[in-house]
């Protein structure tokens, strides 16, 4: 089968393995420190990460722990794709906040204003040097991933961690999935499909 694991994330329900927990209590924020905080992993750099990279972070940690499906992966042809709907707005609307409020924003504020940042998070955490794409679009939609999968195939990614999240006002939404692309066709889009309309 070419999706190895899957995750799924829904304001503060968190699914992996098939295993969920939820926290309802709190804003958007307060529920993803919980979920991971769940998971038991010492990454401090998650709770200082944008809103959408803590996203990612929880989403992909699963496929990345002891035993998980990428665990024993070459970080080398570990490819990434993301797509989102609302990208960096979270960011972009509390460093437009500051500004008007303030008449100044922190430039550490603004860098996450770019929803690929989030990529680059994820490389950051799990030493991935492979091949990333972030596309933006209204609804998660597998075929429409199928030509960045497979450009990331042709590049030489064996493997990706490819998923929806999105996030914007008190909501946090993603569902992510290990694939491998050995053995990665077109038939295999309805299981992603499957995946993302699940959450």
């Amino acid at each position: 089968m070419s999706i190895l694991a899957s995750t799924a994330y829904h304001d503060g329900a968190f699914t992996s393995a098939g295993v969920r927990f939820a926290c309802v209590d709190g804003d958007a924020d307060q529920r993803l420190a919980a979920a991971w905080n769940q998971l038991r992993i010492d990454y401090p750099r998650f709770h200082r990460a944008d809103r959408l990279s803590r996203l990612l972070l929880l989403s992909a940690a699963p496929f990345f722990e002891a035993n998980g499906a990428l665990a024993a992966c070459d970080p080398e042809t570990i490819g990434m794709l993301l797509c989102t709907c609302t990208g960096s707005m979270e960011s972009d609307a509390r460093y437009q906040a500051l500004l008007r409020d303030e008449g100044v924003a922190s430039p550490a504020l603004f860098v996450p204003t770019l929803p690929s940042i989030a990529l680059g998070e994820l490389s950051i955490r799990h030493g991935l040097h492979g091949s990333g794409v972030c596309l933006m679009m209204p609804a998660p939609s597998a075929s429409a991933l199928a030509p960045a999968i497979g450009m990331l195939k042709q590049q030489g990614m064996r493997h990706i961690v490819c998923g929806w999240a999105d996030t914007f006002a008190s909501h946090a939404r993603s569902a992510f999935a290990a694939i491998a692309l050995e053995t990665w066709a077109d038939t295999h889009l309805n299981q992603l499909q499957s995946l993302f309309d699940e959450h």
